[in-house]
């Protein structure tokens, strides 16, 4: 759904387990400040060395914190922060001065997560082998979008996200559509070298509301659709909305990394 502006959102509803509901139309982008994970604990886990590590996390409501910054599970703006937990400046800041290197880098806490990247990305070359190149270019291009555009976008909340329970009678037509088609599902094919997913490992897969060889789709139960969710919209956005696109129920299959 859109307003009569250039304003965008992005509504994704639990429909099932992996199942998503995609309601897109552009997305809304609110990057709230990034609160550090202090390095207190973290005994028992194995670092990206495979050795033990001496502290534990202690969980965000025993610190008071929530949540980490950008570039710490995965690139964002970016590369992956190797601004170990571990390290002597995260431990013991009062005594260890932080290095040029990590001045400005958040705390990873979640062990070595460029080592997660490097296989998705050079998984992505060996899956186009004769185009390998545009796993590179599409990665450039995805982290240059993602500094981008949210200048170019509007926040309408604080955080960028609300959860609640979906109304009744859209959970029930979304999943009466799924309980339906859920067994002639299709798997959805990316542009060559794209590395929003791996779906050279784990594919997606699509119910269309769309697709008229399915039971109940088509602009009858799109139509039915924006008009049961839109007041919950409106009221969340504090805009008045207008249908934008509709895609239909995807499926993210066990081992996906978007």
């Amino acid at each position: 759904m859109h307003t009569g502006t250039s304003r965008r959102l992005t509504l994704l509803a639990l429909v099932n387990a992996n199942v998503l509901l995609s309601s897109i139309c552009g997305a809304i982008h609110v990057w709230p400040k990034s609160v550090q994970i202090t390095a207190t604990e973290l005994k028992g886990k194995d670092d990206f060395r495979g050795e033990k590590n001496s502290t534990i996390l202690r969980s965000a409501d025993e610190e008071g914190v929530t949540g980490y910054g950008l570039d710490v599970s995965f690139p964002i703006h970016y590369r992956v922060s190797t601004n170990y937990a571990w390290l002597d400046h995260n431990i013991d800041p009062d005594h260890n001065p932080t290095p040029m290197r990590y001045q400005g880098i958040p705390v990873q806490t979640l062990g070595n997560r460029q080592k997660v990247y490097a296989k998705h990305l050079e998984a992505c070359r060996h899956a186009y082998k004769d185009q390998s190149s545009q796993c590179d270019l599409y990665e450039y291009s995805r982290l240059l979008m993602n500094i981008r555009q949210p200048q170019s976008m509007e926040n309408y909340t604080d955080v960028g996200f609300k959860k609640i329970r979906a109304p009744e009678n859209v959970a029930k037509m979304i999943r009466e559509f799924w309980d339906h088609n859920h067994l002639h599902q299709k798997q959805e094919i990316w542009p060559v070298g794209n590395t929003y997913t791996n779906h050279w490992e784990a594919p997606t897969y699509l119910v269309s509301v769309d697709d008229a060889t399915l039971r109940g789709s088509g602009i009858n139960l799109k139509r039915s659709i924006w008009n049961a969710a839109q007041e919950t919209m409106e009221d969340w956005t504090g805009e008045d909305l207008a249908p934008c696109a509709m895609y239909g129920i995807r499926v993210y299959t066990n081992g996906s990394i978007l």
